[in-house]
């Protein structure tokens, strides 16, 4: 229980992180995603769009961790299928992390 509690407030600190700072498309009224998907190959070290994919890998990282928690906790108090069920929605946090991690070097390169 301590373990899943632990984890819960890592993954809420990283998700606080995400939400409290300030990202580059605030004036612009734009998103993290549109920011970071608006880079271009061309421009070396967009440092905009480069926060706004750290962001994104961020806010992946919390959801996983999040959700890794919640998994192992339903499965420990015998609710497998919803364990299970929880284990497998872990696949859009990793690919919200590869989005994120693509765009990331496509802003620095």
């Amino acid at each position: 229980m301590i373990d899943t509690v632990r984890l819960c407030l890592i993954g809420g600190c990283v998700l606080a992180i995400v939400f409290l700072t300030p990202d580059a498309g605030h004036h612009a009224h734009k998103s993290i995603f549109a920011v970071a998907y608006a880079s271009l190959w061309s421009r070396f070290a967009d440092w905009a769009a480069a926060w706004c994919s750290l962001k994104i890998v961020l806010l992946g990282i919390g959801a996983l961790i999040l959700v890794d928690a919640m998994a192992n906790l339903a499965i420990r108090k015998r609710f497998e299928t919803l364990g299970v069920c929880l284990l497998c929605m872990d696949v859009l946090p990793l690919l919200l992390c590869m989005f994120g991690c693509y765009e990331l070097v496509k802003a620095l390169l």
